[in-house]
């Protein structure tokens, strides 16, 4: 019975490791290289991943790999609790529907993006 969970759960995370940091290394290429650096340069994505300025496609990955993390921290939850790990399981489920919440909200940015009219300048000005 663990298997049916487990099995699932170790596809589908590397699945969103895999869309997180092809988002992530697209999305490194385009912004400035002091941001890069250091600190700043780990969390590059999650503070760009969503913005209106980031292409698509890069947007698109990094939804990917939220749904795919939030779908591995559920089938993670079963897995806990199939083992007879009580605390671990409503833990991992707490931290499900918290993934839930954020990933929703998330989404709707997303489709926001998605859904924005893009201006084009044919027009040169003085």
């Amino acid at each position: 019975m663990t298997a049916l969970f487990a099995i699932p759960c170790v596809a589908i995370s590397i699945y969103a490791i895999c869309q997180f940091m092809i988002a992530d290394s697209a999305l490194k290429k385009l912004v400035p290289p002091q941001l890069n650096e250091g600190l700043t340069g780990k969390f590059v994505l999650g503070g760009l991943g969503l913005s209106p300025l980031t292409p698509l496609p890069i947007q698109t990955n990094y939804m990917n790999s939220l749904w795919a993390g939030t779908v591995a921290m559920l089938c993670f939850s079963l897995t806990l609790f199939s083992l007879g790990e009580a605390f671990g399981g409503w833990l991992g489920l707490l931290i499900f529907f918290i993934g839930v919440v954020s990933t929703i909200k998330s989404w709707k940015t997303y489709n926001e993006n998605r859904n924005r009219k893009v201006v084009h300048r044919d027009v040169e000005e003085p």
